[in-house]
């Protein structure tokens, strides 16, 4: 058989910008990990329901500083 190219994914943790430390885990291609990614997602922790999520590293929790 051929050589395949194993795929490379990187995991993105989506965090909730209402501070509710609500988040949401993605598998993202790492060729494309350039941009940012911002999503309008559904928070239960929050009064407005629909508020965007900010894409951070996986290892990054709510309060820690990103310096």
């Amino acid at each position: 058989m051929g050589d395949k190219k194993k795929k490379t994914f990187m995991f993105i943790r989506l965090v909730s910008a209402a501070g509710t430390g609500f988040f949401y885990a993605k598998r993202k291609s790492a060729k494309k990990a350039l941009e940012k990614l911002e999503f309008r997602k559904y928070d239960p922790r929050c009064i407005l329901e629909w508020p965007p999520f900010i894409a951070v590293p996986l290892g990054w929790r709510c309060g820690e500083s990103t310096v």
